[in-house]
């Protein structure tokens, strides 16, 4: 598990990236559905991930990409949803 603080840092720090530069783009509905596509995107390799640790025998770093998944759920669609896309 100690690797999970790295993890979930690059992953909230991808969603950061992504959240800021779509915002900086436009303020039109087509934006939150493009950062819903990243999400996916962001879970689907993280769920992906985690599947491959757990079938190598390297449990806890399987741990850290599913919390990180669920993680990336919780927050990443969150922002997707954020004010401004009036």
């Amino acid at each position: 598990m100690k690797d999970f603080g790295k993890i979930a840092g690059y992953n909230l720090l991808f969603i950061i990236t992504y959240a800021v530069l779509l915002r900086l783009i436009s303020n039109h509905i087509i934006v939150m559905l493009f950062s819903m596509l990243f999400v996916i995107g962001q879970v689907l390799y993280n769920s992906s991930k985690s599947i491959v640790y757990f079938k190598n025998k390297d449990a806890p770093l399987g741990r850290s990409y599913l919390l990180s998944t669920f993680l990336v759920l919780i927050i990443g669609f969150g922002a997707c949803s954020l004010p401004g896309f009036n």
